[in-house]
């Protein structure tokens, strides 16, 4: 297991500015999630980290020993790439013993290693089958544990569910877990799938534009996130501009053009100054008086257990709203509805 920190790194290619003063640290024996949209430089970092580019600027420290010009064999560091890239001449024993063998480990090492990994990996039955013959689930276990099998400090995820379908994206999710669990193994996991991070994720790190904008856990970053673009990238929100009104000990009036708001949390910001509230759809009801707001249900979306309702304000705000099924008989599109939501789940954005 490896502790990880990352001090400073930028990296441009050309005029274009890739990673812009990256900061960030991993705990021994942790999930760590870089999450963020295709082109936001996650990858590129995860390169870095494995040797593969090298930063323009900045330190990469593990286990206290920095290693920024380390060459990447050198690192001990593992890593599974989006498109597995196992040898199709090969069988998953030999996938696996391959990095063993180009180090010269003796033959029984190797066995005991490969058999080592085989049984976390439950790969077993397919020891002596070729990749061509393996579901995509079989395929990227292969690749954990051919990274696995060298005892890496951190084991580096690049996108390693993207090709596969929903259902067993869902199964590797639970696949990964244990086997991290078991093994206590250190992994930075990159990924654009929120729904990924967040049901692995003990800590986040979400990114955009070549910049951490902020680091939490799932609950937190998705509750109580500090920038729009997290609470938009992590689900569903309703925004609406206002100003800072009144400023009390333990909460702060908002004024929008849809009412007064009265957030659960005090702001330093100066009275008046321009700001945006958020809610998410589900964190809504219909028995408050506090936030109340009222509009003309427009459309109802089903999905299952919940709905989404979307609503027209009189001022011509869009907003929507998640309820369960067993409140859709109160609810028909083109008839107005009021509903509140709680002080302590309006969300204030100082910052875009």
């Amino acid at each position: 297991m490896g502790k990880l920190t990352l001090e400073n790194i930028s990296k441009r290619f050309g005029r274009i500015e890739i990673l812009k003063d990256i900061s960030l640290s991993v705990e021994k024996g942790e999930i760590f999630f870089i999450l963020g949209p295709s082109g936001c430089g996650k990858t590129t970092l995860l390169r870095i980290i494995a040797g593969f580019v090298s930063p323009d600027s900045g330190r990469i420290i593990l286990n206290n020993k920095e290693i920024t010009s380390t060459p990447p064999a050198r690192r001990n560091i593992g890593m599974v790439f989006q498109n597995y890239a196992l040898w199709p001449h090969l069988s998953v024993w030999k996938n696996i013993a391959y990095g063993l063998e180009i180090k010269k480990y003796p033959q029984e090492i190797i066995k005991k290693k490969v058999e080592s990994v085989l049984d976390i990996t439950k790969l077993n039955p397919f020891k002596d089958q070729f990749p061509v013959n393996l579901s995509g689930g079989q395929q990227q276990r292969v690749a954990l544990a051919r990274a696995m099998v060298t005892e890496p400090e951190i084991l580096l995820l690049d996108e390693p569910l993207s090709n596969l379908d929903a259902k067993l994206r869902e199964d590797m999710r639970t696949e990964i877990q244990r086997i991290q669990k078991q093994t206590g193994i250190t992994m930075v996991y990159v990924t654009h799938d929120r729904r990924e991070a967040m049901a692995i994720g003990k800590r986040i790190a979400v990114m955009n534009d070549g910049k951490i904008l902020e680091i939490g856990s799932p609950l937190k970053l998705y509750s109580t996130p500090v920038n729009r673009f997290t609470a938009e990238f992590l689900g569903e929100i309703n925004i609406i501009k206002g100003k800072i009104g009144m400023v009390f000990d333990s909460y702060t009036e908002i004024i929008t053009e849809e009412g007064n708001f009265i957030t659960a949390k005090r702001i330093t910001e100066e009275q008046g100054q321009k700001i945006e509230i958020g809610f998410r759809p589900e964190n809504i009801n219909f028995e408050g008086e506090k936030n109340r707001i009222g509009g003309m249900v427009k459309e109802i979306e089903y999905s299952g257990e919940t709905a989404k309702v979307r609503i027209e304000t009189q001022k011509g705000s869009i907003l929507y709203i998640r309820v369960f099924q067993n409140k859709l008989k109160d609810i028909k599109i083109e008839e107005k509805i009021y509903f509140s939501v709680f002080p302590e789940d309006i969300i204030i954005f100082t910052q875009k």
